[in-house]
């Protein structure tokens, strides 16, 4: 047996036993010398490619801006890794993401205040890469709702459309993959601008000033010419519920083919209607859910969109239902205890916590002003529970 190499790529030989040193292409030849009866056999060559030793992983990651304050309570991560000797793991804040580490899309619920966000991918050879995130959930932030587009969503076309609510008087801004910002006009609480897709994977983000607080929202939308559109619009971004199940709904760019929805591993098929399609979904664990609706157009094309549901346990002051004790949930309180809106079973059930007995709500069976207190200082940090 015989070898050469490249200038960086050397294969060692000894006996049987090949050892590649350093990167790069080794060739390596064997002859067959033959016999008395037989000829010669021609020799025979097999070209090896050698990865590149220390060489991190590629990982990309679409999300909100370290350094962000949100009033959102779930922060979502897309992204993926990649390298020439394979991922052997991607883990997100310790939760493991490997077997779709190609193309991820996972939930990380947030508390109020700093959290620290950590996304680590190690490769075949040992090398590893990881990204670190700082965001701020700042409840008082002003309130900010991005319709269009949905989160984790394929777009057919380079032009995004965005649109959402806001909180009066604020100030809005839009950023498409960090380019210069543009500043959007706001009428009546509400705002529209648009920006351009580069192919591939677009993190949107929009941001709400006001009185000295901010808040922001991200969108990750990929741009496939060629593929079906599709978005996962109701909901329109992963969420916290205490639901157990809940319809999904959104719009594929096919009026011929198909919608699977596939829910922790279990797959339905979606009811389409024109290019509407809706599904109900169980939420069948506790904790992060992975959702993940797949079109297929008659030609064979296909895209896929993402969401990520957090099944979490009832929470004391969450009157809106949406995983935080925040604001909204303040004046919704307010205006049950005024006797505007109905003191219904749910708004009881969440809405009655006083008084405190050593920190926690121990209802008492009425909405009033005492509810109103404690909620605004649960609100403000001044209580926890």
């Amino acid at each position: 047996m015989s070898y050469h190499s490249s200038d960086t790529g050397i294969a060692m030989v000894s006996g049987n036993l090949v050892t590649l040193v350093g990167a790069g292409t080794a060739v390596i030849s064997a002859r067959q010398t033959g016999n008395l009866n037989y000829l010669t056999a021609l020799p025979v060559s097999q070209i090896l490619t050698v990865a590149q030793e220390g060489v991190a992983p590629l990982l990309s990651l679409s999300t909100l801006t370290s350094g962000a304050v949100t009033s959102n309570p779930v922060l979502n991560i897309m992204g993926g890794a990649s390298d020439a000797s394979g991922i052997a793991s991607l883990t997100v804040n310790g939760t493991d993401r490997s077997e779709d580490a190609a193309l991820f899309s996972s939930a990380v619920p947030l508390a109020a205040g700093d959290n620290s966000i950590i996304v680590s991918a190690l490769d075949g050879a040992g090398n590893r890469t990881t990204q670190s995130l700082s965001i701020t959930l700042d409840a008082l932030a002003p309130a900010l709702a991005v319709a269009t587009p949905a989160d984790n969503s394929v777009a057919d076309l380079p032009l995004c459309a965005v649109s959402g609510s806001v909180t009066p008087e604020s100030a809005v801004t839009l950023w498409v993959n960090g380019a210069s910002p543009q500043l959007l006009q706001v009428d009546g609480g509400t705002f529209t601008g648009t920006g351009n897709l580069s192919e591939g994977v677009n993190t949107v983000e929009v941001s709400a000033e006001l009185s000295g607080r901010s808040s922001r929202v991200k969108r990750s939308v990929t741009f496939a010419p060629g593929a079906p559109a599709i978005a996962i619009t109701e909901p329109a971004q992963d969420i916290r519920t205490e639901q157990q199940s809940l319809t999904l709904r959104g719009t594929a760019g096919v009026l011929e083919g198909s919608v699977l929805v596939d829910v922790n591993g279990s797959t339905f098929s979606a009811e389409l209607s024109g290019v509407l399609f809706r599904q109900q979904v169980p939420l069948s664990r506790a904790g992060e859910n992975r959702i993940r609706a797949v079109v297929s157009g008659s030609d064979g094309a296909s895209a896929t969109a993402h969401r990520n549901i957090i099944r979490i346990d009832r929470i004391a002051g969450d009157l809106d239902g949406n995983g935080s004790v925040d604001i909204q949930d303040a004046s919704a309180l307010l205006r049950v205890s005024l006797g505007l809106d109905p003191a219904t079973a749910a708004a009881l059930s969440h809405g009655d916590v006083a008084p405190l007995a050593d920190g926690v709500p121990q209802p008492d069976g009425v909405i009033d002003v005492g509810d109103l207190v404690v909620l605004l200082r649960r609100i403000v940090g001044l209580v926890h529970w």
